[in-house]
């Protein structure tokens, strides 16, 4: 099912790019429809080739010939190293690099948008390929609008986002199963019967506010009084977070979610935002469903020579890596490369929090993280390196 629904993305993008090819004269002039603007950038430490990998690792699976026609064609990074644009082979392309908005790359969030001279298609008078727009460099389409915001204009347009992400499973777990909003569910947070008196909700209301309030700023926080059954089932208590933007709260859905606070394995989940008014007014509502578990497969690069299966499995501890889904590669000549294909599956999967050990040290090595696919590892077996 998934190879045919991969078949069907790339047969789409070959007929987009075929049409963009009939228009080649134009396309030349189309450059700001296929660039997005990259910020919050780690200075010092992201560079150029880590961007392009990065992207092209994430749309590899829906380009026909990845090798030799990369989804991502330059990037161009700013002299302060704090902002970069990256220029995609398609429009459509670019649309889908929007999904990477607020992934962590070396331990900051990283802004993806359009950027200043980007015409939605749905514009009034639209024509593929018309002359950008004058406007600074530097600065996302409309200000500061997100990727995610940024995707709100494409209704309408020809892409399928349903198929992009069944066609690329990290698409799909970029962002949570429910419909983002500003308001953030925090489940298995802290029990009941911690809940009882006024001081202790605000106590914890405090402590919740600082820590979400590195993600984006936060408006409120609602912490309802328990009904005594569910203290005495020490049922887990209903914490709710509003922030000012839907962009703060994707990004501590994404942070917090499957993280350790006090022994227990937070569940962090987007909710409308009358659900947050019904809680407030001192509602005592069902918990929402929990993210789907986030799936997919990290390329890791820089590895020790002398690392086996359980020293990535410890790397990885608390993001549901299992040892079954090891894979180093050794070369022809039957040594390790230093390269590795993590397959993270099941319920306790993570690779969103996977891939926050970006940069982070084994032994000595600075190892580097890379969305990847089992597509990509069949093309790298095809080749005849050894996966063990």
């Amino acid at each position: 099912m998934f190879q045919q629904q991969q078949l069907l993305a790339q047969q789409w993008l070959m007929s987009q790019q075929q049409q963009a090819a009939a228009a080649a004269p134009a396309a030349a002039m189309n450059k700001k429809q296929r660039e997005l603007y990259v910020g919050n950038l780690t200075v010092g430490l992201v560079t150029p080739l880590m961007l392009k990998e990065l992207f092209n690792g994430a749309l590899a699976p829906l380009v026909p010939d990845s090798a030799t026609n990369p989804p991502c064609i330059n990037v161009g990074l700013d002299s302060t190293m704090k902002f970069a644009f990256v220029e995609f082979r398609t429009e459509e392309l670019a649309t889908m690099g929007l999904h990477l908005d607020k992934v962590e790359l070396c331990g900051r969030n990283i802004n993806v948008g359009r950027p200043r001279g980007y015409i939605d298609p749905n514009t009034p008078g639209y024509v593929a390929g018309a002359s950008d727009l004058p406007g600074p460099a530097g600065m996302m389409a409309g200000g500061m609008v997100g990727g995610m915001a940024g995707m709100a204009g494409m209704a309408g347009a020809a892409v399928n986002p349903a198929l992009m992400a069944a066609a690329n499973p990290l698409l799909a777990t970029l962002t949570s199963a429910a419909p983002a909003s500003t308001c953030v569910y925090l489940g298995n947070l802290i029990k009941c019967n911690e809940l009882v008196e006024a001081s202790e909700r605000e106590e914890v209301a405090e402590e919740v506010k600082e820590e979400c309030s590195k993600r984006g700023e936060v408006l409120s926080i609602c912490i309802p009084e328990p009904p005594p059954d569910s203290v005495a089932k020490e049922e887990s208590g209903r914490v709710y977070v509003k922030f000012r933007e839907q962009a703060g709260a994707i990004a501590a859905q994404r942070a917090l979610n499957g993280r350790t606070f006090g022994g227990n394995k937070v569940v962090a989940s987007f909710i409308p935002e009358n659900d947050y008014d019904m809680a407030d007014a001192g509602a005592w509502l069902d918990p929402p469903p929990a993210p789907a578990p986030a799936e997919g497969v990290i390329k890791m690069r820089g590895l020790p020579f002398t690392a086996g299966k359980q020293d990535i499995v410890l790397f990885f501890q608390g993001f549901g890596l299992e040892e079954q889904g090891v894979n180093i590669v050794y070369g022809r000549d039957g040594r390790p490369s230093g390269e590795c294909y993590c397959v993270f599956e099941g319920e306790g999967a993570d690779i969103r929090g996977a891939l926050t050990k970006h940069r982070q040290t084994m032994g000595t090595r600075y190892v580097e993280l890379f969305p990847s696919s089992k597509q990509e590892m069949d093309q790298a077996r095809a080749t005849g390196v050894m996966m063990m």
